[in-house]
């Protein structure tokens, strides 16, 4: 018995599956627009939920679905997160049996992705998860530039260690997980702060914290998550922290941020929302 199986695999050169992305899809969120590259046909056993990996340097969204050819249906969306440039996340949705799994991805330019995608299987875990879909969001699906894909950008005080503004957590149309209005019940909601990326090579500190409320009355549901940002150019994103949600949907969502720099630059932040359901 396998604990994990991993699949989209290419032995000649040592890699995982590769595939082209699409570059400024408007509606991202539509499994119509999106160009769908099968990583497996049918899977060997049933999975209770996956992990995922790719190596990519460009901001965007990534999809794995499941269905046939030309009925595919999104089950998870994630960040491909710029220059982080390799990042992995487990995805807690089952997938039965001989099901076909394909992956898309729209981002700020057409790029090769590789990656691999870890069933786990079913017979190895007490009871399958609930869930169906991970969402995540909000992106910036307007622009038409280097810009496209990214998260919400929350910029800290002018001067260094000081919160800065509440900054909601909403992008442009299009986006499924939108910080203006909730539009899901979901179980779980999940936050991953992601710098953006640091041409100036320097390392700088953040505290961040998240509310819920109108403007004016926002109330901190997480204070003074730390981040941190390397001095080797490349953002150093965390994996995504989960919350048990109460009545989430409806709800607006918020962040602030201080950072140990007051560089305009430099202490920018960017937060993605995730939601289960």
């Amino acid at each position: 018995m396998s604990w994990l199986t991993p699949i989209g695999i290419n032995s000649a050169n040592s890699r995982g599956f590769t595939f082209n992305s699409q570059s400024f899809v408007l509606d991202p969120f539509n499994p119509v627009e999106i160009t769908w590259n099968e990583v497996i046909s049918a899977t060997p056993e049933e999975w209770a939920g996956f992990h995922i990996s790719f190596v990519g340097t460009q901001y965007g969204v990534v999809h794995v679905a499941v269905g046939d050819v030309g009925s595919e249906v999104i089950i998870a969306s994630l960040p491909q997160r710029g220059q982080l440039q390799h990042w992995s996340l487990s995805v807690p949705i089952p997938i039965p049996l001989g099901t076909r799994v394909s992956v898309g991805a729209s981002l700020s330019t057409i790029w090769t992705l590789n990656g691999q995608l870890v069933g786990v299987p079913s017979s190895g875990v007490p009871q399958l998860p609930p869930y169906t879909k991970l969402d995540c969001g909000p992106f910036d699906l307007t622009a038409t530039s280097t810009l496209y894909g990214r998260g919400v950008i929350v910029d800290a005080a002018s001067v260094a260690n000081t919160k800065g503004a509440w900054v909601e957590i909403s992008g442009s149309a299009g986006n499924i997980l939108n910080g203006d209005s909730i539009s899901f019940d979901y179980e779980w909601i999940g936050f991953m702060v992601a710098p953006p990326y640091n041409p100036n090579g320097f390392s700088q500190y953040h505290l961040w914290d998240i509310a819920l409320g109108n403007v004016g009355n926002e109330v901190t549901i997480v204070t003074d998550l730390l981040d941190y940002l390397d001095s080797g150019k490349y953002m150093r994103a965390g994996g995504i922290l989960w919350a048990k949600a109460a009545d989430i949907q409806g709800e607006r969502i918020s962040a602030r941020q201080q950072c140990s720099s007051a560089d305009a630059t430099r202490r920018l932040g960017q937060l993605f929302l995730f939601g289960l359901r």
